[in-house]
């Protein structure tokens, strides 16, 4: 076999775009670690309520809300009457409530930790942070360290099965 200038060129150009490729699907791989932060900050999102919003909007957000977790759920929020399991439907609901008591809310996520406990089972800690603006138009901002608890579906997708409040944080 005799190796030409142009067939060298070429045999160089597929194996640098192998290469490449190979990279880019390397880096591009998402973890179970960045789907499980995923999730949260997704969850937080759904919470956002801008003033204003329109009902089709919350619809939607409910919806993607109810999604993100298993049926059932366990919420532990300290000393509360919601405390409890729930359906997907039951936790849509529940965020249909909350925007109905808030002109205005924004969630926001910090100092998020994922520690993957096997294949299908995870756990993230982090401080959930709520500001808006009841009906009556009065500002609040309020902090909690949560840890929640995720499974990871046949089908591949993580959804939070609990919900622990672990404390109280004041500014």
């Amino acid at each position: 076999m005799v190796i030409t200038g142009r067939s060298l060129t070429g045999l160089l150009v597929v194996t640098v775009a192998a290469v490449l490729l190979g990279s880019w699907l390397l880096w591009n791989r998402e973890t179970p670690e960045a789907k499980v932060k995923a999730v949260i900050r997704e969850m937080a999102a759904c919470v956002n309520k801008p003033a204003g919003m329109k009902t089709s909007t919350e619809l939607l957000k409910m919806r993607a809300f109810s999604g993100l977790f298993t049926d059932p759920c366990r919420l532990e929020l300290s000393h509360t009457i919601v405390n409890g399991d729930y359906s997907p439907t039951q936790m849509g609901a529940n965020l249909a409530r909350f925007f109905s008591m808030l002109n205005q809310a924004r969630g926001e996520v910090e100092d998020l930790v994922v520690e993957i406990h096997s294949p299908d089972q995870a756990e993230a800690e982090f401080t959930g942070i709520l500001r808006g603006e009841d009906r009556s138009g009065r500002s609040f901002e309020e902090r909690r360290e949560l840890r929640t608890r995720l499974v990871c579906g046949e089908d591949g997708v993580w959804r939070v099965s609990s919900v622990v409040v672990r404390g109280v944080l004041e500014r």
